[in-house]
């Protein structure tokens, strides 16, 4: 049942000549285009790759596909009579991909998956217009803290409270999980907090998040507290612009990823500069 729900969820995308895995800035700055589609994939995003095992054992390299679940969606538009493509990628991890009350914060300290968080998701948004291509890349994920929930049918169920773990090894897998974030987005990160401040089981949950942003003590990390749930209440989404507002700074400091798509001269393409573009950060 859950295989025919799975296939069946309209949420897999595949390419068999481009590289959906990876970012825009990825391809063009660190991968190496020479190796096989699947060889060169991120293998966080590379969501059949066991089922792929018996392909790439028997060297099937053009019949092993990467499988991406998220959210794909190309339009075209025309912005001050300039046309404009805009392409949003979202990329779900297959690590710690479970259902949304059975798998929260954190992997084990000690397994395979320390480090990671659950319902991770990169989200790109690609815009090319006049001849080049512009990128920008946010992520999100579960709570980074070791905590899980017991599932239970009340939304506003007094009863539901979450276990929380701060231990050594919970603050080890916070610094591993920024360290990791650091290492493929850059050294700015800013964390977006959208837990309720006010009452329940969030609020215990959000003040154990700052803690380990504080004890982490690195200046590249900020985090940013918005109670989405006040913000927002009856339905008033457009008050998410407040939001945006408040770290608009920090997303034009870190810019965007940007690459001339326009045809070179075989010179130009090799030249010290390597493939045109020039990089960003990440919030």
């Amino acid at each position: 049942l859950m295989e025919v729900h799975i296939l069946g969820c309209n949420a897999l995308y595949l390419s068999y000549d481009h590289d959906v895995t990876h970012t825009a800035q990825r391809i063009a700055c660190s991968v190496d285009r020479s190796l096989p589609l699947w060889a060169r994939a991120d293998p966080r995003f590379f969501f059949n790759y066991h089922a792929t095992a018996p392909l790439r054992a028997a060297g099937a390299d053009r019949w092993t596909v990467p499988v991406l679940q998220g959210f794909v969606h190309h339009h075209e538009s025309v912005l001050n009579g300039v046309p404009v493509d805009v392409l949003t990628l979202a990329r779900r991890s297959a690590r710690l991909a479970g259902t949304r009350f059975f798998t929260r914060g954190l992997g084990a300290p000690d397994g395979p998956e320390a480090g990671e968080v659950a319902h991770w998701v990169e989200s790109e948004q690609i815009l090319i217009t006049g001849g080049k291509l512009y990128s920008h890349v946010q992520v999100r994920g579960s709570v980074p803290v070791l905590w899980a929930q017991p599932p239970r049918l009340m939304v506003k169920d007094p009863h539901r409270a979450l276990l929380l773990a701060e231990t050594k090894q919970g603050q080890q897998g916070f610094a591993r999980h920024v360290s990791a974030m650091q290492e493929r987005y850059g050294p700015d990160i800013v964390i977006v907090s959208l837990l309720n401040q006010r009452a329940g089981a969030e609020v215990t949950l959000g003040h154990s998040l700052c803690r380990e942003v504080v004890r982490l003590q690195d200046p590249g990390v900020q985090l940013v507290a918005w109670d989405f749930h006040a913000h927002c209440r009856g339905g008033h989404f457009e008050r998410v612009r407040a939001l945006v507002k408040l770290v608009q700074d920090d997303v034009l400091r870190q810019g965007v990823f940007e690459q001339d798509m326009r045809p070179r001269s075989l010179t130009d393409a090799t030249g010290p500069s390597g493939p045109g573009g020039r990089g960003a950060g990440h919030v």
